[in-house]
């Protein structure tokens, strides 16, 4: 089963046991756009998904289509 965008950014945030807020202060954006990614109302973009990828220790690859490994080495 595929999963959506919107899905595997918030399992990720789940696993890594990473709240919105604390995410949102990490990328530099509101509590609310982490909330509208995760419902699937907008999408991450440029830098923020470069961003995102690395807070959630995966490839912008992953976020996007599911593709490639989960996690990155640091």
């Amino acid at each position: 089963m595929k999963t959506e965008m919107k899905d595997r950014i918030r399992s990720r945030r789940v696993q890594l046991d990473i709240t919105q807020q604390t995410l949102a202060k990490r990328l530099g954006v509101s509590r609310v756009s982490v909330t509208k990614w995760e419902n699937g109302t907008t999408k991450p973009d440029g830098e923020n998904l470069h961003q995102l990828a690395m807070a959630l220790q995966t490839s912008p690859e992953w976020i996007l289509y599911g593709k490639g490994e989960e996690k990155t080495d640091d």
